[in-house]
């Protein structure tokens, strides 16, 4: 088995690919797909949880005529939607045989995509003149410096409430913030957003890449959460491509999102005492969203601290009782 990674290989493009990819973490087996490909790694969806710099077998199908390339994979980026996590990987092993088989089909994919991209240039979209509002200094300046390029205009506001109130006022395409840090609290903030149906896309940033903190985010309507560290060039490509998604779309995938994980929790082992998980209650209607937010979110964070040491099965911890929140 021969490493993989050449530094020639690692400014490959990424192209536009969909394989089959059965992985093997640990002593479970995880169907997934690629989103895209590169010729030193591969972009892959799937619905369990790969911590980072997790090192995995995997099995990969580029047709179903032919039989699957063996090789090593290293997760070194994970984020969550409403749908899946996206897990980036490096091929980091791979025999001689099937990296010739590999960069055979690389280039034959990225040919036919350059084609086709060369016809469809003249109606491609343009990001050119929507606004991004960055709280609390969430982004990097490199990653400010590359949305720029993009054409995207980037503000940056100190506080919640204050994106709050630009998101109110003006068309915002975007808002990004840290899901926790001492300044923002982005749970709370994509509560006071879907709470009012306020036309813009949510997305957290978050230090641990828990399987907590995913869940959290979603179910307060996050379009997408980003684990850190990553580099600026994935950030930026991340966020774009939330901004290409329809607000509309993105806030269907979202509710779908937390109706999954209200009907993974239905089938948990634990009691489903209403006294387990604290509920917003009627009275605190007249509090701000932000406020009712991130008391709720709060609450439920230390009480899944708690009871999941050692798990990472959250779907099957969690009192259903916490959907309350959604429907409010």
């Amino acid at each position: 088995m021969e490493s993989f990674i050449h530094n020639d290989k690692r400014s490959s493009p990424r192209v536009p690919v969909q394989v089959t990819v059965l992985g093997e973490v640990g002593d479970r087996q995880i169907a997934m797909y690629s989103d895209n490909i590169s010729l030193d790694g591969i972009f892959l969806h799937t619905k369990d949880f790969v911590a980072p710099r997790t090192v995995f077998a995997a099995q990969v199908w580029l047709s179903e005529d032919e039989e699957p390339l063996f090789l090593y994979l290293t997760c070194c980026f994970v984020e969550r939607t409403a749908n899946d996590y996206g897990v980036g990987a490096y091929i980091s092993g791979m025999s001689s045989y099937d990296r010739t088989q590999w960069e055979t089909f690389y280039r034959c994919c990225a040919e036919a995509h350059a084609e086709q991209q060369h016809h469809l240039a003249p109606s491609r979209r343009t990001l050119r003149n929507r606004c991004l509002v960055v709280v609390g200094g969430a982004l990097r300046a490199p990653v400010v410096e590359l949305l720029h390029k993009h054409g995207l205009e980037v503000s940056d506001t100190p506080s919640v409430s204050n994106a709050l109130s630009l998101v109110q006022e003006k068309k915002v395409d975007a808002v990004i913030s840290a899901m926790r840090s001492p300044a923002t609290d982005g749970l709370a903030l994509c509560y006071a957003i879907n709470s009012r149906r306020l036309q813009t896309r949510t997305v957290l940033l978050t230090d641990s890449a828990s399987p907590i903190d995913f869940w959290l985010g979603v179910h307060a309507g996050a379009a997408r959460i980003i684990a850190k560290p990553c580099s600026a060039q994935i950030l930026v490509s991340r966020i774009l491509e939330v901004m290409e998604r329809p607000i509309a779309l993105a806030r269907a995938l979202s509710a779908e999102g937390r109706s999954r994980g209200d009907r993974a929790v239905e089938l948990g082992q634990m009691s489903r005492s209403s006294a387990q998980l604290p509920v917003p209650r009627r009275a605190a209607a007249a509090q701000p969203a932000v406020q009712r937010g991130s008391q709720y979110f709060s609450q439920v964070y230390r009480f899944l601290s708690k009871r999941m040491v050692g798990s990472t099965a959250l779907g099957s911890t969690l009192p259903a009782r916490s959907r309350a929140v959604a429907s409010e």
